[in-house]
């Protein structure tokens, strides 16, 4: 009814994001990467008691954010080079570097490796998570120690 060069445009756009086998991998590290940051800030957050504190604790956060996405311009020049294949296969980078390399066709040992370890990650993430935030908040309501968190992570669970 209304066919223009926009309506064109979009309908070709769609055809192409429908059809391709891009979409799992893409909501995989989607969800992904958000399961293993929700675990990091809930560690995080775990160990704060002002917001002072939070804020302080939050910068290296944001800055092993930002070498991923410093890197997409690595990504697109060169989606396989070994700097770029390399950091994907650092979990906190994988959601970010291998979303962007996938419509590249990265090596199928990319792409399951990553996806394989990003999901042990998060398991352990998550984990560790859960034992700090207990330790924590649920037991005496204080943030634990260095020293507690050391005898938490090298105890046996």
């Amino acid at each position: 009814m209304y066919d223009s060069a926009q309506t064109d445009l979009i309908g070709e756009v769609l055809e192409v994001i429908l059809g391709s086998d891009l979409i799992p991998w893409f909501l995989y590290y989607c969800f992904s990467g958000y399961a293993l940051y929700s675990g990091l800030f809930l560690a995080v957050g775990s160990l704060c008691n002002t917001l002072k504190e939070a804020q302080a604790m939050m910068t290296p956060m944001i800055v092993i954010q930002i070498v991923p996405l410093a890197m997409m311009a690595f990504v697109v020049i060169d989606p396989n080079n070994g700097l770029v294949r390399a950091l994907s296969w650092f979990p906190l980078f994988t959601p970010y570097l291998m979303m962007n390399r996938a419509a590249a066709n990265p090596p199928a040992v990319d792409v399951v490796g990553t996806a394989a370890l990003l999901l042990v990650s998060i398991v352990l993430t998550l984990w560790l998570s859960g034992k700090i935030f207990r330790l924590g908040v649920l037991r005496t309501g204080q943030p634990p120690r260095v020293r507690e968190l050391w005898r938490l992570f090298t105890a046996t669970a």
